[in-house]
């Protein structure tokens, strides 16, 4: 017992752009944006996110 029970997962399905705009809009994670290549978004929004 206490072992891995194999009829009984979970998933959890997201797209990775609405990450990316949590991130950027609501989480203010910047440096972990710039860190993993998402090139940063001026505030005068020249240069927005595809997202």
């Amino acid at each position: 017992m206490g072992g891995p029970i194999a009829d009984r997962t979970r998933s959890i399905h997201v797209d990775s752009r609405f990450i990316l705009w949590t991130m950027d809009k609501i989480d203010g994670a910047t440096r972990l944006l710039k860190e993993v290549g998402v090139p940063p978004v001026s505030r005068s929004g020249a240069g927005k996110r595809p997202w």
